[in-house]
């Protein structure tokens, strides 16, 4: 029989209790474990625990997606016309597929691998009628893609499945814009929350984005001394080249001319007519020619301070355009 003696200290019972075989009263429902009821509370307990620690890190991942398709979907515009808001050595920062191209890609897969005709790709071209050359065509890639078997993806964030030419990405095209949409988490059209499309509305680039409207223009040239004044049947106008890499073919170098400059001292001014198309931007390369007349006609030649030579000797000039930035633009010229 288990006694309590008075004067026994409380941390003895128990193991006076096993040396008799059992446990006394009080000590033995303080000593065992949790009720059924309290261990189905801590079991509910953990497992909302879970549930939630679930669904805080599905949606972390879901969040991080996001941004990671954002900010792709933000690359993909720099790869096509880089950031006029970026300064190098002192110049605006001129870089991208429309600079290099002359033109819009026609998919992602221009971005990120180089043309298989390698008449396309970065190399010196000729001006006609001038000895100097223009450099133009492909110099990516524009996007650093992700290499697998089937060649470098660049996918959005979700990784949505797809193969060249747009790697999952919705892409359309026309000729002034162009539109990039990643179908969100479901890889669906519409959607809502993480499933939504991104972005939802409106175009990557638009016409003023990546071009630059000369109809009705006028660029100022500032000479370094007054042009000597134009015999009758001679008249000066500004003639700009820039590679078109064309959809199809090896691309050609085109021009735009100005109307007749208006000279007045050591100053004049280039206008562009009324239904000039806009240009691409990019770096031109900008001549002088004297323009006849006369009847019959007379070729045009380059000027460099005088119309009359036979081979007058030319410098070039260079000028870049770009959108939604050239609003001040004045070209300095030379006369040897």
């Amino acid at each position: 029989m288990f006694i309590l003696k008075s004067d026994q200290p409380l941390r003895s019972l128990a193991a006076e209790a096993l040396d008799q075989g059992r446990m006394p009263r009080g000590v033995y429902s303080a000593q065992m474990g949790f009720t059924l009821l309290e261990l189905l509370i801590v079991i509910a307990m953990l497992s909302s625990l879970a549930l939630m620690s679930v669904f805080f890190v599905e949606s972390a991942d879901d969040q991080a997606r996001f941004e990671l398709t954002r900010a792709r979907w933000g690359q993909m515009r720099y790869a096509m016309v880089g950031d006029a808001n970026r300064v190098l050595n002192g110049e605006t920062e001129l870089y991208g597929f429309v600079a290099d191209m002359g033109r819009l890609p026609n998919n992602v897969q221009e971005l990120v691998e180089p043309p298989v005709d390698v008449s396309m790709r970065w190399q010196a071209r000729d001006i006609p009628g001038v000895t100097e050359k223009i450099w133009a065509g492909w110099r990516g890639p524009y996007l650093m893609a992700t290499p697998e078997t089937s060649g470098p993806i660049f996918r959005d964030g979700w990784g949505t499945a797809g193969s060249a030419p747009n790697y999952g990405w919705q892409f359309e095209k026309t000729d002034t814009s162009l539109t990039m949409k990643s179908l969100g988490k479901d890889a669906k059209l519409g959607g809502e929350q993480y499933a939504e499309d991104y972005p939802t509305s409106g175009a990557l680039l638009e016409k003023e984005d990546w071009s630059v409207a000369l109809n009705g223009r006028s660029i100022p040239i500032n000479f370094n001394k007054p042009p000597p004044t134009m015999a009758t049947a001679w008249a000066l106008k500004l003639t700009l080249y820039f590679f078109n890499g064309a959809t199809s073919g090896a691309g050609a170098v085109e021009a735009v001319d100005s109307d007749p400059l208006l000279i007045s001292g050591s100053e004049a001014l280039a206008r562009f007519a009324d239904d000039e198309l806009p240009v691409p931007m990019g770096k031109y390369a900008a001549v002088l020619w004297c323009v006849s007349s006369a009847t019959p006609p007379i070729a045009d030649k380059l000027f460099n301070g005088d119309c009359t030579a036979t081979n007058p000797t030319h410098a070039l000039s260079w000028i870049t355009l770009l959108p939604r930035r050239d609003h001040n633009l004045t070209m300095n010229w030379t006369i040897n």
